[in-house]
């Protein structure tokens, strides 16, 4: 198992001990997962500065296989992170427009729709013969209207 741990080391002249402050793991589907502390005996990480996070890959019993500095992971993890949040940012920006451009479509819509209800309740009004004229005249302009809606 792979797993984030901090070098800790202990200042004396002639014992210095040296372990591995365990702090994530990772999990299938490369997610890190926060554990637990647990601080084990490494003598191998020895010629890292206390402090200093490394990639420990442990096996039975915490057995360290290989020890890695983590730096370079923390890193381009940061920066995968930045990218992420300003895509989504602009994702955001994008979907408050096309809201924006839904809500002015839903009002213009609206609005002609009850331009039409009043011109159809004109037209039930009027002569029979005067009716047909204006229904076919009609009808093409709400052709019209739906056409231009769909295009916008």
């Amino acid at each position: 198992m792979l797993y984030l741990a901090q070098v800790q080391q202990s200042s004396g002249l002639i014992n210095r001990k040296t372990e591995l402050k365990l702090l994530a793991q990772l999990k299938p589907g490369l997610v890190w997962s926060e554990i637990a502390p647990e601080v084990i005996p490494a003598p191998e990480a020895s010629q890292f500065s206390s402090g200093v996070l490394v990639l420990a890959e442990l096996q039975d019993q915490h057995r360290i296989v290989k020890l890695k500095d983590a730096t370079s992971l923390l890193v381009k993890s940061l920066q995968n992170t930045s990218l992420l949040q300003e895509k989504l940012s602009v994702q955001r920006a994008e979907l408050n427009e096309w809201k924006h451009s839904l809500i002015y479509q839903a009002q213009v819509l609206n609005h002609r729709t009850v331009e039409f209800e009043q011109r159809l309740q004109e037209l039930r009004q009027m002569e029979p013969s005067d009716r047909l004229d204006q229904l076919k005249h009609l009808g093409d302009e709400y052709e019209d209207f739906t056409d231009a809606a769909l295009r916008d």
